[in-house]
């Protein structure tokens, strides 16, 4: 496990958040949470989650860093992110998307923007792609986490483990909207884990129902992607 979330810190390194997630699911399924031997269980997957994704992780900056002559050490490297990120500020912008916003819908960004000239001086865009996540999906977090939470305390594993993916990255991002500027993809972290929780939540009702929020699922995506 931490072996592949040092894989998925060097697509994004945010996912170092996750680190926190497997402890915490480890302590909240032992039958004595607040034990010694709950705590010292968790406190030893800690360690070895976070070793195993640190190793990867540095051994894949350097690699990269070796093939491409782009900083002398991964040190250096993750030195570079730091300051990268310390210097983003909270600027106006105008597709910046607060993670309260999140799971209300927001107007949609523009991605991969094409032109062509019409007529002497005038341009027409077209937008390839919409930033637009699938509210079907996202209306129902307001029901499905606080079911989520109630399966929680008969340490359903399943629930469990997604409640910890979805809250812990948001509860990151809300911190973090505080100083700085975020935009709607931060939330693709949580999104895997949104679907897990929704299906949990939707699978308990009879199968006309199941459909029907299937179909809606579909027909939404199908409105808003591929454009």
């Amino acid at each position: 496990a931490g072996g592949l979330l040092g894989l998925s810190m060097l697509a994004k390194e945010t996912t170092v958040l996750l680190v926190i997630v497997l402890p915490a699911f480890a302590l909240l399924q032992s039958p004595r949470a607040l034990s010694r031997a709950a705590l010292r269980h968790a406190l030893r997957v800690g360690f070895f989650v976070t070793a195993a994704a640190l190793v990867v992780f540095l051994a894949g900056l350097q690699v990269y860093d070796s093939a491409y002559d782009a900083f002398p050490t991964a040190f250096d490297h993750v030195a570079r992110m730091f300051r990268h990120n310390r210097a983003i500020a909270a600027p106006p912008a105008s597709d910046a998307v607060y993670p309260f916003q999140w799971f209300s819908g927001f107007a949609p960004s523009g991605y991969f923007l094409q032109f062509t000239t019409v007529g002497k001086d005038m341009k027409r865009y077209f937008v390839q792609y919409w930033g637009q996540p699938n509210l079907v999906i996202l209306l129902l977090v307001w029901l499905s986490v606080p079911a989520a939470v109630l399966r929680l305390k008969r340490r359903d594993p399943n629930a469990t483990l997604h409640l910890l993916l979805f809250l812990v990255p948001l509860a990151f991002f809300v911190g973090l909207a505080f100083w700085r500027v975020t935009y709607p993809f931060y939330m693709l972290m949580c999104l895997p884990s949104i679907c897990v929780l929704t299906a949990i939540f939707v699978g308990q009702f009879p199968r006309a129902i199941v459909v029907t929020y299937a179909v809606g699922v579909v027909l939404w995506f199908l409105a808003w992607f591929p454009r």
